[in-house]
């Protein structure tokens, strides 16, 4: 690891501080930190703005919310993501804040082991177009949007159905979405891991 990436959340108020003593640290060890124009870190809402290319490895100041929103932004580099928490749970997180210092330097000494996590590509067809295209961490939901109200949504799997419901919406999740909203659905929590996704319906009637 010889450039890293900064990353911070301007909703965590001590994150762009720790960051700045993270800069100095890390050109201390003799790697450099990979640039966001005139400054040392990217804001997490900005990140598509930019290329990853070059970049060794990008370390997330923030939350949950943060990593989700980083890794979105980055999966199409192929870079790995280090979490230092700045949030509330931290789930996804390596670190506390007060473990940051060891943790740069295994990150940097190559003491580290790579844990690969499955995301989701949606495509949104009309009349045979696609109009929309995304990338999906936790998971992805089909629903009937602010109107509240069940929809007939049919399931396919390799063109084959599945089958047919009338439910407020669907859950496709990641392993790593299991603890999300698919968990709050009534889905199960599934190792991170594993190969699969978890299909769980909304309110089905």
């Amino acid at each position: 690891m010889t450039s890293i990436a900064l990353v911070y959340n301007t909703k965590h108020e001590t994150s762009y501080d720790l960051l700045l003593t993270l800069v100095d640290y890390i050109r201390q060890q003799g790697a450099s930190v990979f640039p966001c124009g005139d400054r040392p870190g990217f804001v997490v809402t900005e990140l598509e703005q930019h290329s990853f290319v070059g970049c060794d490895a990008a370390v997330v100041l923030g939350g949950d919310g943060t990593m989700l929103s980083v890794a979105r932004a980055v999966a199409p580099y192929g870079i790995p993501l280090f979490g230092i928490n700045m949030g509330r749970v931290g789930f996804l997180s390596a670190v506390e804040r007060s473990d940051a210092f060891q943790a740069i330097d295994d990150l940097l000494c190559g003491n580290y082991t790579i844990e690969e996590r499955l995301l989701l590509n949606a495509q949104l067809n009309r009349d045979g177009q696609t109009v929309k295209t995304c990338t999906a961490f936790n998971d992805i939901v089909v629903s009937g949007g602010d109107m509240f109200r069940a929809v007939p949504l049919d399931l396919y799997i390799d063109e084959e159905k599945i089958n047919s419901y009338n439910a407020d919406g669907i859950i496709v999740s990641t392993p790593t979405g299991s603890t999300g909203y698919s968990l709050s659905a009534g889905g199960p929590i599934v190792m991170s891991a594993l190969d699969v996704m978890v299909i769980t319906p909304v309110c089905p009637h």
